[in-house]
């Protein structure tokens, strides 16, 4: 993300995981209208990079396990 456009951005103190356990489906519907969480400002590039990692991770895990579940019961 350019630096300076993350100085700009201002904080969404909401937690992502406890809005998708309360059924939201998109970022919007989680109340991240701009697609981001917490305090940009007081992020690092290390932190982005390793939340980045696990995110981009845990979308591969889902991918692979509802494929794998496609395989064994095909509709």
């Amino acid at each position: 993300m350019r630096e300076q456009l993350r100085r700009q951005l201002e904080p969404v103190p909401i937690s992502i995981a406890e809005r998708i356990r309360e059924g939201a489906r998109s970022f919007t519907e989680a109340g991240g209208t701009q697609a981001y969480f917490g305090d940009p400002r007081a992020a690092s590039r290390e932190e982005g990079e390793a939340s980045y990692d696990a995110l981009s991770n845990m979308i591969v895990i889902a991918v692979e396990e509802a494929l794998a579940a496609m395989e064994r019961n095909p509709i």
